[in-house]
């Protein structure tokens, strides 16, 4: 990993801005080949008609608030009165 980033740097020689380069390239490589993994299970799982029910957006950057269900919300103020 180091070695092809080395090949690939072009900027300033310095340390900081090599490691900071080189940390970029790695959380991008991250991020690539975990869509990639994830495209691929998707389409695995295609001919056997049943699909991901998670989406990949909200596996890397953190789920969207969940829908509250009333009687979630019951069950919730009903344990807390016992309590």
């Amino acid at each position: 990993m180091i070695w092809e980033a080395l090949g690939d740097y072009h900027g300033p020689l310095l340390i900081k801005a090599f490691s900071r380069y080189v940390t970029a390239r790695f959380e991008r490589e991250i991020v690539d080949r975990s869509y990639r993994m994830y495209v691929t299970d998707s389409l695995r799982m295609i001919p056997q008609l049943s699909y991901l029910s998670v989406r990949w957006s909200d596996i890397m950057y953190g789920k969207p608030p969940k829908d509250i269900d009333t009687d979630e919300v019951i069950d919730s103020v009903l344990s807390r009165l016992e309590e």
